[in-house]
């Protein structure tokens, strides 16, 4: 399926048709996030409120999500990894891992495997990658306000071996007094902008490091 995003393409600067990508990789998908973030940010977006900075924030996060993938990417086919098992949970992990710290524990691991462990992740982009996850560890805070309450009690009570009637009226219960929702935020760690904006580009640098010597590897083994 393809959508013409104006029916004048010639009012674009670059048209663009969506669900026609080319292929371009999880680098180029990152690169494009990260640079709405700053367009956002030129045009004055975070000087309107603390609602308007979410979607700014998202840009930026996703950006990082992205990029962490592409690294992990890149350290798995480092390894030429031939195992099965081992190439679907690596598919696996990009297609639905949201987590920041665990996508950084999984490129962890790769590299120890690459050559003799001589590609290290430092202290600093683990203690960053730390510090912006804290805020959203399921890519969800900065895109909704609230979220259901229910599913971890009832992950309880399944674990208690309830039947499926005994569940739902037991949430039904539950909930006759008690909101089903709750604010995303009300767990979160404050942090300013411009330390989340550093801790993100901090993060973007190291990988960056990281993926340099992967391609030096990759070229003393061809």
């Amino acid at each position: 399926m393809q959508i013409t995003l104006s029916d004048k393409a010639e009012d674009l600067k670059h048209p663009v048709r969506v669900g026609d990508y080319g292929n371009p990789g999880l680098r180029t998908f990152s690169e494009a996030y990260l640079a709405a973030a700053r367009s956002l940010e030129k045009a004055g977006v975070l000087e309107n409120g603390e609602a308007d900075c979410l979607p700014v924030l998202f840009l930026w996060r996703h950006g990082v999500e992205l990029r962490l993938k592409d690294c992990l990417l890149n350290a798995w086919q480092a390894r030429k990894v031939s195992n099965g098992e081992e190439r679907l949970a690596v598919a696996r992990m990009i297609d639905t891992e949201h987590n920041l710290g665990k996508l950084l524990e999984k490129i962890e691991r790769q590299l120890r495997q690459v050559g003799q462990g001589e590609i290290q992740v430092s202290g600093s982009l683990r203690n960053n990658v730390v510090e912006v996850n804290e805020l959203d560890p399921a890519s969800i805070n900065f895109r909704y306000p609230l979220i259901s309450a229910w599913k971890s009690l009832e992950k309880d009570l399944r674990a208690q071996g309830m039947s499926e009637a005994e569940r739902k009226q037991k949430l039904a219960d539950h909930y006759a007094v008690v909101s089903p929702w709750k604010s995303t935020f009300n767990d979160a760690p404050f942090l300013e902008y411009s330390d989340f904006m550093a801790a993100c580009n901090t993060i973007l640098e190291e990988l960056g490091q990281i993926e340099n010597h992967l391609r030096e590897f990759r070229g003393r083994r061809s």
